[in-house]
Formats: C-alpha cells, structure tokens, sequence
C-alpha cells in the first residue's frame, strides 16, 4: 500500500478534526478567555480563514479547520497593516542632543491635535505616518452610524483630541535610567505639550551645571509633579519598580532639588565647581602629554592597524549583507572581480588569516597604559566605536575623565558578568577597539568569557589587554594565567620593560628588585631608609607596631595630602578613625551617618561578610570621604571615587568630587531593605582600590606579612622615592613578590 494512502487512512480514522479546534470556544468561557488574553502575532493568526465545518480534505492532504474572520486576531484592525500597529515602539529623543525623528516632526507639524496635547497622548491616537489612527476612525464612524443619534457629532479631528483611550494604541516608549539626567529631558519631551523645542527652553537652565540640565527642565516646567513624592511614587509603582528601587529615585530627585534651588537663587556657582588642571592632573595621574618611545609607537601602530582592518572587514560584510561590493550590485560579481570577496581556496586559509587579541605588558609605571590611550585616540578620529573597561569603579572614573565622548564602565557593566553567558554573547558586536586595563585582576572565568564574546563577533573587533601580573591579583584565586588560551598562539603578548612614570633612578632600583623577590635585610634597610612616618626629630621616640592616633595626626601635619594605604579592611578603617579623630578633635560633626556595610569590619567573619550592618560615619565640613556605589557613572559618582565634604542639606550629604563635581550624596536603600548612605571615610584606602592609578603621595602601612606584590605596587604609585614613606615596623615578608621571577 502506498505511503500517501497509509497515511490518508490513519488521519481518517484518528479524525482530527474533532480533536482539533482553530476557533474561539463559545462552550467553554475559560478557554476562551485563555485565547482571547494570549499572546498574538504582529500580523495576524496565520491559519488560513475557513468558515465551514472541520474536515480533512484528502484530495489536497489537508486538515481544514473551521476559522472564522472573527478568530483572525490581529494586532492591527487592519490586517497587515503596519500602519495601524497597536503597538508602536518609538526611542524617545533627548531635547537638543539630535536631529528630533520622523514621529516627533509629524507633532510638531500636525494640523489637527490641540496645543495642550503631549507627544505621549499624539502616538497614543495616530498611526505610524502621523494621521489619526484607525481604531479612533471606527469608533467615530461607529457614533456617528449609531440609530438615534439626533444632533451632528463633533468633526473627527475635535473628537479625536478629546476621545477617551481605551487602550488602542499602545506606545513601548524606550527610556533611559531614572538615574541619568537625561532620562528627565526624555519625560519632559513626551508630557509637556509644544509646537517647537524653543519652548520649552528656561532661560535658567544656564545656571545649572550639565549634570543637572533636564532634572532642572523637568522641576521648572512641572514642579507641582516632580516635588510630589505621592506623584513620583505613583509613576514608578505603575512601572513595576520594587521598593527599594522607588525610594532611592525618590530620594536622587529630592537630593538634587537641593542643589538646584540653589544655583538658581545664585547661592552656588556653576562655574566654582570646575577642577583646575593641577587639581584634574593630580587626580587622574597625568598632565603634560608624553612622547612615545620607540617601542611603546610601535605597539601604539599595530594596534591601530588592527582596528583599521576591523574596521574594513566590518564594512565588506556589511556591504555584502546590503548586496554590494566594489561597484556591483551582485555580491558574485564583487567576487570576481577583487579576491577578497572570493572565497577562500585553501581550507588553511582562515587560519593564517585569523586574528589574535592583544596583550600589553610591563611592569608598573612602564607607559602600557600610554601607549594604548594613544592607540585610542588615534582610532577614535579614524570614526571607530571603543569600548574602555577597567576592574574598579575608580580607574573606571579617571578612564571616563580622559575620555569623556567614548564608552567606558567596569569589567563587570562592560560584559555583563552578572547574566548568563548566552544572553551576552553579542555585547562586543557594536565595537572597533576594546581595551581591558588591569588583566591581572580578571579570574579566569571573566577573562574566558570575555574572549569568548569577542569570538562570537567573527573577531571583528580588536580586543586589548593591559596590565601586569607581577601587580596585585584580584580577589577571585584564579587569573588569566591559568586559562589555556593566555598560554596559546591566541594571544600576542607585547612586552613594555622601562619604567616610566618612576622618575628618580633610586625609586626605580628599588621596584626593580620588589618586582622579582624578597630583599634582603640590608636592601631592605636602604629601601627604608628616610621613610619613616612621622619624621620628628625628638629623642626617645619609638615608632610604634602599629600607628597611634598620634602618629596619624603628625604625619597629616607633615603631608596632609597623603592617602594612607593598607592591606586590610581593619587597618583602613583603624587609619579613618584616627585620622577623623585627630582632625576634629575640637569639632562637633554635622551629623553621624549610616555608611557603606562593606567598610563596617565587624560584618566580616574569616574573609567573608556575613551581615550587613552599616558602619558609623562622623560628617565633619571638610572632611575627606570615598563613595562605594556606581550610581552615575557619567558624573563620577562611582565606587572609589575621593571627595570632600562640603556641608549638610535636608539630610543630603553635599560633597565636590575630585573631579571637582559637586554631588548631593542621598540616603541608599540596597536591595535587602539596608539603608545607608554610600560612602566612607577617605584617609586611607586597600591597596586593590587604586593599582592602576598615580598618587601625589603615600603613607603605607603593610599590615599583613607575605601579601603578594603589595609593596610593590604600593611603591610603583609614586613618581619619586621621596613620595612614599611607612609606619609600623616592616621586615622582609611584608616585600614579597607577586611570583617569583
């Protein structure tokens, strides 16, 4: 018997058609109402319409289902129109930033909308060309059809003005963080009614500083919403926002509604928050440009080379998926005509063709960071997208300060470790250049991730690593050394061997020793030798195993801009509470806050925090403090950035960054409900917190014995020897190496 005849016969007598069903139950309002709610299609059900009875049709081999007009559910009321889409995904526009879109043209020129109706309420009522959207139009014809109706209806155009929603359109508005400024020129633009954006510019906007530009719109043109703390809450409670999330926005917008009310009566002055270029300099480890050795512009060369051909490569496929090349219309022609396109007649070809990502090395201080950066700047200008990360919230800030027009987070935000892999495997796509400062602090799986997304790319990118492993590792055990790829032909290493921000031959003798071994004990003597803290020259006196708040209080008076490092999170604290104490011995604080849990020792119990009970943080005017979140990453306001207390407002702590940005530090609300304001004392800092930068000066104290590399990068942060000294009483095991050469 044949196959098709088989199967004919078993269909028969299995008689879907009454198993099956393609209409809405009448007889059954739960599953009609499980059909009616679900999930439909952009364009329509995509069974074909068959208003007769169920049957299998054996001439065509085909089960035909019932399927009523009815039953065709669609998003639009018309079929395949995407015109009438119910829903209308539109990326709302910042004011001033760009070119305003075709949707928002069509407002501002739209003969028929009222002067008082928002751009939100005109996507609501039209279609994607701007006219009023059908569903109105039936509703309208609906009324005006309607038997009875003994007076004439409004015109269209009026009624459409007025017309209650009744959820038609839905608008998919793509905003940005509630926690950038910008998000709030985006709300202004879709909830402020205007024929031009000239009217809804203030004057006062002038006196404002950047970072507070569209919060401050948003205040003059809807104060009665946006200082309604019911209002605000209302919005985001409809948004779905958690609690912990509401009252953190809440209490940004209260915060810099401080600030605002102030630089608009004239209190503050914009124009004093700008740093100075000694100021920015000193912050961020630089000023005068350096010139590039030899090596460090040969490296600097083939990176850029790299992106060059990155991008061109990017720019064929790019062109082949539009179906050009070369002139030709016809990818095949382009083929033919140059080899490029060709394609490959070896089976080894793509192998020698391959690309590699980049490892640039050295020791610290030895220009690796400098000859990258110039790579960048060079790629930049070509027109190449770049993608800056770094390990710390703070070398994440100093990168964004040199560079502020390009892209820059922490490893972490840059590849999405927190998801899983596969949601985050085309991440890298949009990328010319990626840089990874401080590759000795990735573990293995971050490092093997990141590669892994670079490949998901066809290694388009060029992707860089920079750092040293000779430096402090990271807090994971494992490192890229202990990844297969880093010891493959995967990665071409480029070596970097002269220390160049050591400017004092002394200094350099000593990291050059530090770097491989242990000193001896006389090396050791001449390493610190003139560096003990605090220098005073009375008889009798003992440096101490561990410093006193006395100690503290002299060596700030000698070098009062020095930053305490250690090794441990309780010696830091020890060191904060010294120097608080010695400074404001005499000082009633303006208040006693709830700080950062992670700076609170007592959470911690063998290396790992096991509560999180906020540490106690005495606010004096003046004092020194670090913030501990990533909140704005475009202002600065991120984990590991300095600042100085400026004074108190309505709870708010007011600080100037380091980057001279002035900042209301509000109330934080983490996840498990634990409020706390994120900050803590800045006199002294861990030594992970700040590889990666250059200090004006150090006191150091190396609490911990046979910690790796700790000296030496402690030392490596300073230009001169004369720009470090120690308290406590060190030996040769607190010198150790990272490894051993």
């Amino acid at each position: 018997e044949p196959d098709v005849t088989r199967v004919t016969r078993v269909t028969r007598r299995v008689r879907l058609e009454e198993s099956l069903s393609a209409t809405v139950p009448e007889d059954n309002p739960v599953m009609a109402s499980l059909v009616e709610g679900s999930q439909r299609s952009w364009t329509g059900s995509g069974w074909p319409v068959h208003p007769g009875a169920s049957h299998y049709d054996a001439s065509d081999g085909v089960l035909r289902l019932q399927h009523k007009e009815s039953d065709f559910c669609t998003f639009s009321d018309a079929t395949g129109d995407p015109e009438g889409s119910t829903l209308q995904r539109f990326p709302v526009p910042v004011p001033w930033e760009s070119e305003l879109p075709e949707r928002v043209q069509q407002y501002l020129s739209s003969p028929w909308r009222a002067a008082d109706m928002p751009l939100a309420d005109f996507l609501r009522r039209t279609n994607r060309k701007g006219a009023i959207h059908q569903a109105l139009r039936k509703r309208y014809n609906d009324m005006v059809g309607r038997p009875g109706t003994a007076e004439p209806l409004e015109s269209l155009e009026v009624w459409s003005n007025n017309a209650p929603l009744c959820g038609d359109v839905a608008v998919a508005a793509i905003y940005l963080s509630r926690y950038s400024d910008r998000y709030y020129g985006q709300w202004v633009l879709m909830n402020v009614p205007f024929r031009s954006l000239e009217e809804l510019y203030r004057p006062e906007l002038d006196l404002v500083p950047s970072h507070l530009y569209y919060q401050t719109l948003a205040f003059l043109l809807r104060p009665q919403h946006w200082t309604s703390e019911e209002a605000i809450r209302a919005e985001l409670e409809l948004e779905a926002f958690r609690e912990h999330h509401v009252r953190n926005i809440v209490a940004m917008l209260f915060a810099n509604q401080g600030l605002i009310r102030r630089y608009l009566s004239g209190e503050l002055d914009k124009n004093e928050d700008v740093p100075s270029p000694e100021a920015a300099a000193q912050s961020f480890g630089g000023g005068a440009r350096v010139r590039l050795s030899v090596q460090q512009r040969r490296i600097a060369d083939e990176l850029v080379d790299s992106a060059q051909e990155g991008m061109r490569r990017r720019q064929q496929r790019e062109d082949a998926w539009r179906g050009e090349g070369w002139d030709s219309p016809d990818p095949a022609d382009a083929a033919a005509a140059n080899p490029a396109w060709a394609a490959d007649p070896s089976p080894f070809a793509g192998v020698v063709d391959a690309r590699t990502p980049f490892a640039v090395l050295g020791p610290a201080g030895s220009g690796k960071t400098t000859a990258v950066h110039d790579a960048i700047q060079r790629v930049s200008a070509a027109g190449g997208r770049i993608l800056l990360t770094a390990p710390t919230g703070r070398l994440a800030a100093a990168l964004r300060e040199r560079f502020p027009d390009l892209e820059v987070d922490t490893v972490h935000g840059a590849f999405l470790v927190h998801k899983p892999a596969q949601e985050a495997l085309e991440v890298l796509w949009p990328y010319d250049l990626i840089v990874v400062e401080e590759v000795g602090q990735l573990s293995r799986t971050i490092f093997e991730r990141i590669l892994e997304q670079w490949q998901a790319t066809d290694q388009i990118p060029t992707l860089v690593f920079v750092g040293d492993f000779y430096q402090l590792p990271g807090v994971d055990p494992t490192s890229a050394l202990d990844s297969p790829h880093w010891h493959s032909v995967l990665i071409k290493k480029r070596q970097l061997h002269t220390m160049q921000r050591c400017k004092c031959p002394k200094l350099r003798k000593a990291l050059e020793l530090l770097r491989i071994g242990k000193p001896s004990v006389e090396q050791l003597r001449q390493i610190k030798a003139g560096h003990k803290a605090p220098s005073l020259r009375r008889a009798g006196y003992v440096m101490n195993a561990e410093p006193s708040m006395e100690d503290v209080a002299h060596i700030l008076e000698e070098t009062p801009n020095t930053l305490f490092l250690t090794i441990s999170r309780r010696a830091c604290a020890q060191l904060n509470d010294a120097a608080v104490a010695a400074l404001f011995r005499e000082d009633t604080p303006l208040a006693v806050v709830p700080g950062d849990p992670e700076s609170n020792v007592e959470n911690f119990a063998r290396g790992r925090m096991v509560t999180q009970t906020p540490v106690e943080v005495p606010i004096y005017a003046g004092s020194r403090v670090i913030l501990t979140k990533n909140l704005n990453k475009s202002v600065g306001f991120v984990n590991g950035m300095g600042a100085v207390v400026l004074g108190m407002d309505h709870g708010n702590i007011i600080v100037k960054t380091d980057q001279g940005v002035r900042l209301a530090v509000h109330p934080w609300t983490s996840e498990d409900r634990v409020h706390h304001y994120p900050l803590r004392l800045g006199y002294a800092s861990t030594l992970h917190k700040v590889q990666g930068t250059t200090l004006p000066h150090i006191t150091l104290w190396l609490d911990v014995p046979n910690m790796p590399a700790a000296a030496y990068v402690a030392l490596s942060r300073v230009e001169y020897d004369a720009n470090w000294r120690y308290v406590g009483n060190p030996g040769i095991h607190h010198f150790s190496p990272a490894r051993l050469h």
